[in-house]
């Protein structure tokens, strides 16, 4: 990595910082054991002056889908599953007959008319979201969704997200009508959440139990998962914050989030598309894991790169919507992947990751502060290789412009 690359990624998370109470950031190579550039910021918890530390506890939300999706290509590798198997397969409420997909008023069809699905979901679907399931639309949360008023209300009265478990969770999906037939369009959605269901069916185990045995513990990730293990883990989980948009010429107001989304205590429901908790040292564990094509512990080379190499959304015609993320991608089995070998993902709370997998360097940042937004993403991915253009060697780093000089969020 170099120093100018380091430079930029830094700065880039110097502003997430500044908007946000605290931050942790981390930069590498693939080349080296330790971190280019480590470094904390700001603090945990603003009432009890807690800094944020390099084993803060963070809320990581929708960055669980990666490590969620990864679980399941240990059983995919010994041929307990495949991409093409239809989720029927384990979960029969999910048996296109059983399922209504959403009309959309097209064709002379009323608003709320549905039609039996013609086609069954994949594992590929699920792991790539092409599933026509979907998230309401949702302005706080800064992920385009589903808007039609038809589908929102199905999706509220079905009461997904009160289910008390996953394999609740899923039947519950199960009634909402899809915004389209599987594998049509790329649709971001809850669908990751079923994979804890499927495995529990494959294996037998349970899925924390599972998860634990085939991923967390072989890359020694202690400080991640769905429920906090004692009190020393509680104290070490950050606050979560709003923040409130400055006046003129004065710093950012944060206030502590009223909803907090997951207690992360046991007893409340395993959520696999959003729930997980993690420190920025053991995410750091499976980024390095996921870029580490010598690493066949858990998975063979190639279905590693099958993860995150391979657009599985191109091979059909297909792609994610470039408003999306604010530039164009395709996507894996659990990140977005670009033509330029970029890959990455991030959560509601501001927790992102971005991983090179041409040069083998990678930067994750993670803050506790609502309102999320994708641009980090745009300015540590897409921004920093155009200015890799314009800037070249250490004496010209002066001519980088600060992040907040290129369009970063307000």
């Amino acid at each position: 990595i170099t120093e100018i690359q380091a430079d930029y990624m830094s700065r880039v998370a110097q502003t997430l910082a500044v908007q946000t109470p605290g931050c942790s950031f981390i930069a590498g190579s693939m080349k080296l054991e330790e971190p280019t550039e480590c470094w904390q910021s700001g603090y945990a918890d603003l009432e009890q002056h807690r800094q944020v530390r390099p084993d803060t506890i963070f809320r990581i939300f929708s960055m669980t889908k990666p490590i969620v999706s990864a679980s399941i290509l240990p059983l995919i590798a010994r041929g307990k599953a495949s991409l093409s198997d239809p989720i029927c397969k384990w979960l029969p409420w999910f048996e296109p007959s059983k399922l209504r997909v959403w009309a959309g008023g097209g064709r002379g069809r009323g608003k709320e008319e549905c039609e039996a699905s013609k086609k069954p979901i994949t594992l590929l679907d699920v792991m790539r979201h092409t599933s026509g399931t979907f998230y309401p639309a949702n302005p706080a949360n800064g992920t385009p969704g589903v808007q039609d008023p038809f589908l929102i209300d199905s999706f509220l009265k079905n009461g997904v997200r009160q289910a008390q478990s996953p394999e609740e969770l899923s039947r519950r999906l199960a009634q909402v009508p899809l915004a389209h037939e599987p594998g049509r369009q790329f649709t971001y959605s809850p669908a990751t959440a079923l994979i804890p269901v499927i495995v529990e069916k494959i294996t037998g185990m349970p899925y924390e139990e599972y998860l634990d045995e085939v991923l967390l513990r072989p890359l020694g990730m202690r400080n991640t998962g769905f429920f906090l293990k004692d009190n020393e883990q509680r104290g070490r989980l950050a606050n979560l914050y709003e923040r409130s948009e400055p006046r003129r010429g004065l710093s950012y107001d944060f206030q502590e989030a009223e909803r907090k989304i997951f207690t992360y205590e046991r007893g409340s429901a395993l959520n696999g598309d959003g729930g997980m908790f993690s420190t920025i040292q053991d995410y750091q564990r499976f980024v390095r894991w996921m870029l580490s094509l010598e690493d066949n512990r858990i998975v063979p080379k190639d279905l590693k790169q099958s993860f995150c190499q391979t657009d599985h959304l191109a091979r059909q015609g297909l792609a994610m919507p470039e408003d999306f993320l604010g530039f164009a991608s395709g996507f894996g089995l659990g990140t977005y992947v670009t033509p330029q070998g970029l890959c990455g993902w991030s959560g509601l709370a501001n927790t992102h990751f971005v991983c090179d997998q041409r040069t083998g360097r990678y930067a994750i940042a993670m803050a506790q502060c609502f309102p999320f937004s994708w641009r980090w993403q745009e300015l540590m991915t897409v921004r920093l290789r155009r200015w890799e253009g314009k800037v070249g060697g250490p004496d010209r780093t002066k001519n980088l412009k600060k992040p907040s000089e290129l369009s970063a969020p307000e």
